[in-house]
């Protein structure tokens, strides 16, 4: 039987018109959050809750449910966990994790310090490859040349400190800015006129709590270059007893950002930190204050570790006449008899008797809290607590070259770019045309044992390659001259105080063969022995 109601029909079959949907297809759905909230309220706590709204609202199945054990149900302990706000640390409250906690204060520097111990090594660009070593033969006079002043003024500079420093601020503030001392007839607000640069007279790190955004002036032109960055930053000088205002132009500064936030974040920050960047301390706070709050429990209870129990005979009854010096003298007597004669006077009725508290359990716990801040910092448990490699074997290699991948990427990413910008204004200021590029020094230095290795190795392959061009010679396959010339090309080398000559050039092997006349004195004879000849691919 056929069901002719209206109402119970299909939506398809009813005689109902619907409305015309005059959406263009290739609109983009609108979204959610207009309908939720105007976006005419700008705030940001209107945000997060129309976020939140949205959030519940919306109810997904994309994991493993199971009714009978309360699953991805209403019953899943599980699901009810989430992350709630997290606390930005204050500035008075990081100065005070910094130079208050030596634990909070490694974990600022010893990244920054790592980054640049071993410093740079600056080469004519495509001279050699990323941290490998100079050729100082294919290197012309004067590119050295260039590459010595551009060290040099660096050095005088004490650049590798001020980098450190600056890292170091960044680190601990979220942002910091090396000002160049450029000296180039214009004030500090104006814009560094590079080819009037007359001397760079120091270089000053500033870290970010001394810069005044609001003050400052950012380019507001989405048409013109450097969009929404600074162009003239205001910040606090401190010379001696003196505070001293300047305005600084952008191309005077080589700006360091800290931990980055995302433009649209609706994290409740303030500008500075929105534009530098967060602390590296706020990475890290929630587990270094539980580490602080277990060091502190634990200093507590070692204290108490041996607790004495006194049983006073009629205690209860001095208490309740008020005689509470009498019961205190008493254990006074006890404590100093304790010190002078080793041992404890007791009356009748009385006993003394010591409880000690069981520790077992506490280096488990200890070992997790170390583990956790690790994590949480990115450093080793062997840096960060100076602790030796634990477990059988165990050297701590693969400890520390997961932290030196770690150092090396920080170098490329938060230290090079500004040393590209202080050598450029060094090379404008001393007129070098030379492209300079910059590689930092190898974090593992060869230690004695290890470069002797390496130089027995190199010394078993020259004399193995030396034997053989020798068979060659000797077998009349190759002459003399074109050995030498395979091994040492056209170069003058010197051998036992003389110098070989130049030797005729030799087009074909096996073709052409240049006879030495022994009576011909120009040529030394016996002074290229075989075993002198360098390295060669053979």
């Amino acid at each position: 039987m056929k069901d002719n109601n209206p109402m119970t029909m299909p939506r398809k079959k009813r005689n109902i018109k619907q409305p015309p949907d005059n959406t263009p297809k290739n609109k983009l759905r609108r979204d959610t959050r207009k309908e939720v909230l105007p976006m005419t309220l700008n705030s940001v706590k209107v945000e997060q809750e129309a976020r939140k709204i949205i959030r519940e609202a919306i109810t997904t199945n994309d994991s493993w449910s199971n009714a009978m054990a309360g699953l991805s149900g209403m019953m899943d302990k599980r699901s009810k966990t989430e992350y709630g706000s997290f606390h930005v640390v204050p500035d008075i409250e990081l100065e005070c994790i910094y130079f208050g906690d030596g634990l909070g204060a490694a974990i600022v520097d010893m990244l920054a310090e790592d980054m640049t111990k071993e410093w740079i090594e600056i080469a004519a660009e495509g001279s050699t490859e990323e941290g490998g070593e100079e050729d100082d033969d294919k290197i012309s006079t004067q590119t050295k040349s260039d590459i010595n002043t551009v060290k040099g003024e660096m050095e005088r500079l004490d650049a590798e400190t001020k980098y450190c420093e600056a890292l170091k601020w960044a680190r601990l503030y979220g942002g910091s800015v090396l000002v160049i001392g450029a000296l180039d007839g214009r004030t500090l607000d104006q814009p560094l006129n590079l080819n009037r640069i007359q001397d760079i007279d120091y270089l000053r790190v500033v870290d970010r709590s001394d810069i005044y955004l609001a003050s400052s002036i950012f380019q507001m032109d989405p048409m013109k270059p450097g969009f929404g960055e600074p162009i003239i930053l205001r910040m606090i000088f401190y010379v001696g007893t003196r505070t001293i205002y300047q305005d600084v132009h952008v191309s005077r500064c080589i700006l360091f950002k800290g931990r980055k936030v995302p433009a649209g974040a609706t994290l409740e920050l303030n500008a500075w930190e929105r534009f530098w960047g967060l602390s590296e301390i706020q990475m890290c706070y929630e587990r270094l204050r539980d580490w602080g709050g277990m060091m502190e429990s634990l200093v507590n209870i070692i204290y108490e570790a041996v607790i004495g129990k006194y049983t006073i005979a009629n205690l209860s009854n001095l208490l309740a006449t008020g005689q509470e010096a009498q019961i205190t003298t008493r254990m006074e007597i006890i404590d100093m008899t304790k010190s002078v004669i080793h041992a404890v006077l007791l009356g009748e009725g009385e006993s003394y008797e010591r409880d000690v508290v069981n520790l077992s359990g506490i280096k488990d716990m200890l070992e997790f809290g170390m583990l956790n801040l690790s994590a949480a910092t990115g450093y080793p448990i062997t840096k960060l607590f100076g602790r030796s490699p634990s477990g059988l074997n165990a050297t701590g290699a693969g400890d520390r070259d997961i932290y030196y991948d770690k150092v090396a990427s920080a170098q490329k990413v938060k230290l090079k770019p500004g040393l590209r910008q202080l050598i450029n204004v060094i090379c404008a200021w001393k007129k070098i045309k030379t492209p300079l590029s910059v590689n930092f020094n190898p974090l593992i230095q060869a230690t004695d044992a290890e470069l002797g290795d390496i130089a027995l190795k190199e010394a078993q392959a020259d004399f193995y390659v030396a034997q053989k061009w020798n068979q060659f010679i000797q077998a009349g396959m190759v002459p003399p001259e074109f050995a030498f010339k395979q091994v040492f090309g056209n170069m003058n080398v010197a051998f036992d105080g003389e110098t070989m000559p130049k030797l005729p050039d030799v087009e074909e092997v096996g073709e052409k063969k240049v006879t030495i006349d022994p009576s011909d004195t120009s040529v030394p004879k016996n002074k290229v022995p075989p075993a002198k000849l360098g390295r060669v691919g053979l």
